[in-house]
């Protein structure tokens, strides 16, 4: 045991263990995961031989879709795979349930000694993968002094906050020490790990999520959601998870272009409220819910009312506002981007790489005021200039495709090699 590994276990981890009981007793998630690890981890069976169990460690859903490329591509490869999906969110876990692609779901147990011995011992994996940022020490240590294969991918440097002070770059110098290889989520987290000087072998890599956006784009070109007679040859705005502010500021401008431009509103927050203040604001609206390809009412803007409509939305789309960029952070860019569409969004861009490259690319906009929208609007009218700038977002996510069969490739390639060096320990034995 290090230097560090002594200190975490001697001093961080009881610091952590209280807070964590303490926020378990408001947090109704930590409740759950607490009621529900032991019967999930007793739910996995031994592993049966010839069998080949790799395990993926992600935070939440959002973390865990990063995976599911890289997954699916690991179950379609070797008919003798077993995946397990572990998670601190209990939002990831039962998201994941009826996900076909994972054998089992679990929660990562709080990240003491003793959990980690039981938890990865009942696992036993034969290779582990990490993702982003949700890194538990004792675990990780444990599966480097056991020898099994630990890699981290799309993987993002800690908090300013963190990782600016002198002690804590040394913690995380010996935290990424313990991976074979870490995949950056881009160039600048490359550039980060790169310089920790470490003997772990650093790729720079791109998002997998950006191949997991250009599978669904290939899968909704063939959405038949809607009836198209019903967009009467008009061009088609999307507005993506979009909040009121988004909406009323396109609602001043877009009557003046019902005859030219289909609206469709897919709110971030589809609640009854938030249906009803948008159904006022566009008064010819009508709602997903009560629409039917056999509709015969006139209508210029259809409005979503419920989730997990929006990627295959995007396939009807002319261009693309994403909402949460006037308020708040703007929300993912990347997902229309696929579709190769203008775009637009409100000025908050400063926490999303992907809104700062394609702005500076000049094929995303930045709405501030009506006139704002308004240029955007005969931008979407301009036939040349539209698929100009669409070309430019189609073209910005196919260059970054391609880390789920890099991520693939060099797993199965470490299995291969272990199962080969394993036949040869057996036949001289």
């Amino acid at each position: 045991m290090n230097l560090w590994a002594i200190i975490y276990n001697l001093f961080l981890v009881p610091i952590i263990f209280i807070f964590y009981k303490i926020f378990s007793l408001f947090n109704s998630k930590i409740k759950k995961r607490e009621r529900d690890y032991r019967k999930y981890l007793n739910s996995i069976p031994k592993k049966e031989k010839g069998k080949i169990r790799i395990l993926f460690h992600a935070s939440s859903l959002g973390e865990f879709e990063q995976t599911k490329p890289v997954i699916e591509r690991l179950k379609r490869n070797r008919s003798n795979i077993e995946i397990i999906a572990s998670f601190f969110s209990p939002s990831g876990l039962e998201n994941s349930l009826n996900y076909s692609f994972v054998d089992y779901n679990v929660y990562m147990p709080f990240d003491s000694l003793s959990n980690a011995k039981n938890y990865t011992t009942k696992i036993n994996p034969d290779f582990v993968v990490f993702v982003r940022y949700d890194l538990w020490r004792n675990h990780i240590g444990l599966l480097k002094s056991y020898r099994k294969p630990i890699i981290l991918i799309n993987a993002s440097q800690p908090s300013k906050v963190f990782k600016n002070f002198p002690i804590f770059r040394s913690f995380y110098k010996d935290l990424y020490s313990l991976f074979d290889e870490i995949y950056s989520i881009n160039s600048d987290n490359f550039n980060y790990f790169n310089k920790l000087n470490i003997d772990t072998n650093i790729i720079d890599a791109a998002d997998t999520r950006y191949d997991r956006i250009m599978e669904k784009v290939t899968e909704n070109l063939e959405s038949d959601l809607l009836n198209k007679d019903h967009l009467k040859n008009r061009k088609v705005l999307v507005l993506g998870s979009s909040w009121e502010e988004d909406e009323t500021i396109f609602s001043k401008v877009i009557h003046d272009y019902k005859e030219k431009i289909f609206t469709i509103i897919a709110p971030h927050e589809p609640t009854k409220e938030h249906i009803i203040s948008t159904k006022i604001l566009y008064p010819k609206s009508v709602l997903l819910s009560e629409y039917s390809k056999n509709y015969d009412v006139e209508f210029d803007t259809l409005i979503i009312d419920s989730i997990g409509q929006l990627l295959k939305i995007y396939s009807y789309a002319d261009a693309a506002y994403v909402g949460g960029g006037i308020s708040k952070s703007v929300h993912s860019v990347s997902e229309p981007s696929g579709y190769s569409i203008p775009l637009a969004c409100g000025p908050k861009i400063e926490r999303s790489p992907d809104a700062k490259e394609l702005n500076s690319l000049g094929s995303l906009s930045i709405i501030s005021n009506e006139d704002d929208v308004r240029n955007f609007l005969e931008v979407i009218l301009n036939d040349k200039k539209s698929k100009e700038i669409g070309f430019l977002s189609g073209d910005y996510i196919k260059k970054k495709i391609g880390s789920s069969n890099l991520i693939t490739n060099k797993i199965l390639s470490i299995i291969d090699k272990k199962i080969s060096l394993t036949k040869i320990g057996e036949a001289q034995s």
